[in-house]
């Protein structure tokens, strides 16, 4: 260092700790990346909910690939004779990153009040499943959840909506998209508040990291929807600071304009949505669209 100018030594050791630093923050979020993307709620037991009015509910579990048995509910609508319709559409719920299903009555309510079943299981790590979360086994319990509502519990293909919630939206995004290729198409697939890929919306909350190199769990629906054929509903909200708007539309935009049976894709924006209170300060706009699309995607008349 006899060579270096005096007046350049200090900028010169200030940039080597930032350096440092910075290089420290990449390994601790490589190394723990899954803890910053999966925020599970844990409970010894979740009871099945009682007494709701809106709704009769039934526990469900299914053997993971792996051998993890994973556990579920089924809400099934309260209905008069005169309101049952003969093919009700079951809605396949994948939830987002945080809590668990027991946190998502508001959701499972409002679904039922559209005449639809809604059947949701925890990712592997929340509520009282076992295991760790990542992208490849969630991808795998979300096969192994269309095969217990397809073959045990018999239910029609065409009568099954997925949807996603934020990054329920990866999982419900690639299910669809491997169900298509595989002429098993569900009836349709709703996203809700989701991103076109994790990678997308981790750069926008990490800008200094170098998130495509670092991420192992990308969840690239961008680059899936193109093979969904089957009719597609975004709801997004415009004020979403999570995963904002333009991301969703994004996604939107790489869908195919519309379904193998000739149903236009639709995009629908909630003015006074953040990310996580899109129910309470939406509600009545989601019930519609909801509605509207699951008596286009599921009509009465089918099977």
């Amino acid at each position: 260092m006899r060579n270096f100018p005096a007046w350049l030594l200090w900028p010169y050791r200030v940039a080597c700790v930032v350096a440092l630093v910075w290089v420290v923050l990449c390994i601790l979020a490589a190394a723990f990346q899954r803890k910053l993307i999966y925020h599970p709620a844990t409970a010894v037991s979740l009871p099945t909910p009682e007494g709701l009015s809106w709704a009769t509910v039934e526990p469900l579990q299914f053997q993971a690939a792996d051998g993890l048995t994973l556990r579920g509910w089924r809400f099934r609508p309260r209905r008069t004779r005169d309101e049952a319709r003969k093919s009700a559409p079951v809605v396949l719920y994948f939830p987002g990153n945080a809590g668990h299903r027991g946190y998502r009555l508001d959701e499972f309510e409002l679904l039922a009040n559209q005449g639809a079943e809604v059947c949701c299981f925890d990712y592997r790590g929340y509520g009282e499943n076992p295991g760790t979360p990542t992208e490849i086994d969630l991808h795998r319990d979300a096969r192994a959840a269309w095969t217990l509502l397809t073959v045990s519990l018999k239910i029609p293909a065409h009568r099954i909506v997925l949807l996603g919630e934020s990054l329920g939206g990866g999982v419900a995004t690639q299910l669809a998209a491997d169900l298509c290729a595989a002429d098993e198409a569900p009836g349709g697939l709703v996203l809700r508040s989701t991103f076109n890929t994790l990678t997308a919306a981790a750069t926008l909350h990490f800008p200094w990291l170098p998130v495509n190199w670092l991420l192992r769990d990308r969840f690239e629906s961008q680059q899936r929807i193109g093979r969904v054929i089957c009719p597609v509903l975004s709801l997004h909200g415009e004020r979403d600071t999570i995963v904002p708007l333009e991301l969703g539309q994004s996604l939107f935009d790489a869908a195919p304009a519309q379904s193998e049976r000739g149903l236009r894709k639709e995009f629908v924006p909630l003015p006074e949505a953040d990310h996580n209170d899109v129910v309470q300060s939406a509600g009545p706009d989601l019930a519609r669209a909801l509605r509207a699309f699951l008596n286009r995607a599921i009509p009465e008349s089918q099977d």
